[in-house]
Order: structure tokens, then sequence, then C-alpha cells
């Protein structure tokens, strides 16, 4: 599998660490492909879901939120 067909990566052990520019971590357990992003939506507490291309709900944390943003290059 190419890395630009990764969704999303999720723990299942102590660490995951993957180093291609296509992925975020928006989760301490949850790293996303930037490219399957589809929208960005405010959620509670601070918090957002991030809606990937293929209909996959994702938590962002409040504190990953504002690196998301920079990394976007706009605000969500």
């Amino acid at each position: 599998m190419r890395a630009n067909e990764i969704d999303w990566v999720e723990a299942a052990g102590n660490y995951v660490r993957l180093h291609p520019d296509t992925f975020f971590r928006i989760h301490r357990s949850r790293i996303v492909n930037i490219a399957r992003i589809k929208e960005v939506q405010p959620w509670f507490n601070g918090e957002y879901v991030v809606i990937l291309r293929n209909g996959t709900k994702l938590t962002l944390s409040r504190g990953y939120r504002e690196k998301l943003q920079e990394r976007l290059g706009r605000p969500l």
C-alpha cells in the first residue's frame, strides 16, 4: 500500500510514528492523511470533528487544533 492510499492511522499499542509530510496527528491516538480531509466541523468543548472523504469522522483534540489550522493554512 502506498502512503497516499492511507486515510488514517490509529494507535493499537504504545506508539505509531509516520514521517511522510502527508500525515498529521489530530489526536494522541489518531493520525490522518491531510489530502483525505474533506472538512473540519466544530464539536463540543473546543474540540472539532475531522470528516474524511470516505465519510469517517474523527475527533480533533483541542491541543492539535491550532497546529492543524497552520498546516491547512486556514482557520477552522
